[in-house]
């Protein structure tokens, strides 16, 4: 999208006010001047998508001779045309400085509230190619897979090929992030299904993603990558020549690297709940001059954040949430989760769980309760759109956030703001599970919390306990001397 038809876009959905359209065009058009562009409709999102810092330091160098006015105008104007299309989430910023833990959570303490780092697995241009913006061909030739591979009974296909909606949901990204590749990168235009199972293409896409993307890391997602082309190529077309060649690039990649920082990122359950009823808006905030749409969002990030905190299910559960089907009241006037394993909107992960349907039904918690009915009474009404009327959260725009990554950054900026880390909500799960295993040793209540296998947590989280039972061993060795 070129920088002209980003501000009729920002000014289309009623974010710009007519007096100040054409200033904010000549701002437009004189910042694709100070990047070499002396057509603004030729200036790409890739070239004026820069982090604040790099693009104050382009005006300053350019505009040597400029008045202070004249420079803080234009920078002022840029800052509001990106501010307002990134909360539109037409665009995003590449790359911004990090910043250190915020202190304490205080409305009023003054803090300064930084920008979230995002890094290449937010960045979607031009890494990704959105399902949107595929050629009608490669549409259909996904249409066919979906149906093949989800379908109930699938002649030529066993039954255990047959795949979760959250699991096609993952895929789906991949693919998005591969064509990207191929279109964005390779400059190729005729685009289809079958480019998953070129060996060569997938070397290049490997090559490039980890030496590029990830900074030579060999990540977990571009391991499940080259895993799932390599047994589409097996399974969906009986290629087992081209499913081997692709098996070995999988194997020459090794074991992805764990997550570096991730010990960095854990935070208390308090301090989540702190950060989401410090987030949500005051009545107050309003004025004739204020952004309504996005106050209301923020109010919408503060109870997804408590709801996350406190009912730690998955990102699709609370994104795809509809009011009146999974928030609800029951006959005692409560309000409830309710989620199951039905392969609708915001179903759970697994199914069935013991040879019955899978159901997650869970009253929210009294404190959210207040800030639940103020956000759904006072503050939706001015995002909500007659489209998406029964969807719980939805975007400034009043549309359903797109993915799994969009809805990720939208919580991770809210806890970036006032936590100073990078959280999103499958690291919210993880905080939930180990304060709860490491306090009170159930893994059973852990596991109903978050909706898992008691099995699952023992797996993940069974080394929490290893001290109690050093100190269990120790009283029993302790007493067995005594008997001595």
């Amino acid at each position: 999208m070129n920088i002209f038809a980003l501000v009729e876009k920002v000014n289309a959905a009623g974010l710009i006010k007519p007096s100040r359209l054409k200033d904010i065009k000549s701002s437009a058009r004189q910042y694709a001047l100070i990047l070499g562009f002396d057509n603004p409709n030729l200036c790409g999102e890739s070239a004026y998508v820069l982090p604040k810092i790099e693009r104050d330091e382009l005006i300053l160098t350019h505009l040597k001779d400029a008045s202070a006015i004249k420079l803080r105008n234009l920078k002022n104007n840029l800052n509001f045309l990106f501010k307002q299309a990134e909360d539109l989430h037409i665009i995003r910023i590449k790359q911004v400085t990090a910043l250190e833990r915020c202190g304490a959570l205080n409305r009023t303490s003054g803090i300064k509230m930084p920008k979230l780092i995002t890094n290449h697995e937010h960045d979607t241009s031009p890494y990704f190619l959105h399902y949107e913006d595929w050629p009608s061909e490669l549409q259909q030739d996904y249409d066919q897979w979906k149906q093949w591979v989800s379908g109930g009974f699938v002649k030529g296909r066993p039954s255990k090929r047959k795949l979760r909606p959250a699991s096609i949901q993952i895929q789906l990204r991949q693919f998005q992030s591969f064509f990207g590749y191929v279109r964005n990168i390779r400059s190729v235009e005729h685009l289809h299904l079958r480019m998953v199972t070129d060996p060569i293409l997938i070397s290049d896409f490997v090559q490039w993603y980890v030496n590029v993307r990830c900074a030579g890391r060999v990540s977990r997602t571009i391991s499940m990558a080259v895993s799932m082309m390599s047994a589409l190529a097996r399974n969906y077309y009986s290629d087992p020549a081209a499913a081997q060649s692709i098996y070995s690039i999988r194997q020459e990649l090794g074991e992805p690297e764990p997550v570096r920082d991730k010990e960095s990122r854990m935070v208390s359950v308090a301090d989540l709940i702190s950060a989401g009823i410090t987030e949500f808006p005051k009545k107050s905030e309003m004025s004739p001059y204020c952004n309504s749409r996005r106050i209301a969002n923020r109010a919408g990030r503060a109870v997804a954040i408590m709801l996350l905190a406190a009912r730690p299910l998955r990102n699709k559960n609370y994104r795809e949430c509809l009011i009146g089907s999974h928030l609800i009241k029951d006959a005692r006037d409560k309000w409830c989760l309710h989620f199951t394993g039905h392969s609708t909107s915001a179903s759970l992960k697994r199914e069935r769980r013991n040879g019955k349907t899978n159901i997650y039904h869970m009253e929210v918690p009294d404190f959210i309760v207040p800030y639940l009915e103020e956000y759904l009474s006072f503050w939706r009404p001015f995002i909500a759109s007659s489209d998406h009327s029964d969807l719980l959260f939805i975007t400034i725009s009043g549309t359903p956030y797109r993915d799994a990554d969009d809805f990720n950054f939208w919580i991770q900026r809210g806890l970036y703001k006032w936590l100073g880390k990078r959280i999103n909500p499958h690291l919210i799960r993880d905080i939930v599970a180990t304060e709860i295993i490491n306090e009170t040793g159930n893994y059973v209540a852990a596991a109903a919390l978050l909706n898992d296998e008691p099995a699952t947590m023992f797996k993940h989280y069974w080394h929490l306990q290893q001290q109690k039972a050093a100190d269990t061993a120790d009283a029993w060795i302790a007493k067995k001397m005594n008997v001595v």
